[in-house]
């Protein structure tokens, strides 16, 4: 077997975890890093969603490798990030378990809980920046009749 251009679970921290929980990434830098990180990504959130899937179904994954016409070995080293997964492949992937491409692509490319909790963060700080400005204006103008 040829050696894959790059391998998806090293952009992980914990390598093992590609494709089977929530990973920590690594930082890339460079724009071809940073394209790899993003492929890896969905690569793992496919990963994710096909383990799901296969698992509510009590069905092996040597079967469904199977009927998506790929080898048992491909699949394994696809849904572990041992081998980067082509676009193609992913879409045979999630055509596998009937899951659309944006739904994955919505949870690998999504902001992770730190950024959201700093824009909820920076959200409230504007809310109280803008109670405050309303409450000078009021403030200033108390003999205006409103209308």
């Amino acid at each position: 077997m040829a050696k894959p251009r790059y391998v998806p679970a090293d952009f992980a921290v914990d390598a093992a975890a590609f494709g089977r929980r929530r990973v920590e990434w690594r930082e890339a830098v460079g724009t071809l890093a940073r394209g790899r990180l993003d492929a890896a990504k969905l690569q793992h959130h496919a990963a994710l969603a096909v383990r799901a899937q296969l698992r509510m179904e009590r069905r092996r994954q040597k079967d469904f490798a199977a009927d998506i016409g790929f080898g048992p070995e491909r699949l394994s080293r696809m849904l572990n990030g041992a081998a980067p997964a082509a676009l193609d492949d992913v879409l045979v992937l999630l055509a596998g378990i009937d899951v659309p491409l944006a739904r994955i692509v919505a949870r690998a490319l999504s902001p992770d809980e730190a950024d959201l909790a700093g824009q909820r963060y920076l959200l409230g700080y504007l809310d109280w920046q803008r109670e405050q400005i309303a409450g000078r204006i009021a403030r200033s103008a108390p003999g205006r009749p409103s209308t």
